[in-house]
C-alpha cells in the first residue's frame, strides 16, 4: 500500500483534475513536440534520413533491376530470332 501512495505523489493532482488535466497535458506535450520537430538540428536529421531512405530504395530498383536482367535478355533473344 505504501508503494502505491509514493506513485500517486509523483503526479499531484493527476486525479484531482480528470480529464481535464490529461488534455491540457496533452496539448502541451503536443506543442511541445511540434517545437522539437521545427528545430533545425531535428529538420536535419530528418533530412539526412530522408536522403538515406531515398539512396537505399534507389540501391534497391537497382538490386532489383540487375535480377530482371535476365528476364530482359531473354526477351532480346525472342526478338533476334524473329527478326
Amino acid at each position: 500500500a505504501p508503494d502505491v501512495q509514493r506513485e500517486s505523489s509523483l503526479w499531484p493532482g493527476a486525479d484531482v483534475d480528470g480529464p481535464f488535466q490529461s488534455s491540457l497535458l496533452e496539448e502541451v506535450l503536443a506543442e511541445k513536440k511540434m517545437a522539437l520537430l521545427r528545430s533545425p538540428e531535428v529538420m536535419r536529421f530528418l533530412q539526412q534520413r530522408q536522403a538515406a531512405l531515398l539512396q537505399a530504395s534507389q540501391d534497391n530498383m537497382a538490386l532489383e533491376s540487375e535480377h530482371t536482367d535476365y528476364s530482359a535478355g531473354e526477351v532480346e533473344d525472342d526478338s533476334q530470332q524473329s527478326s
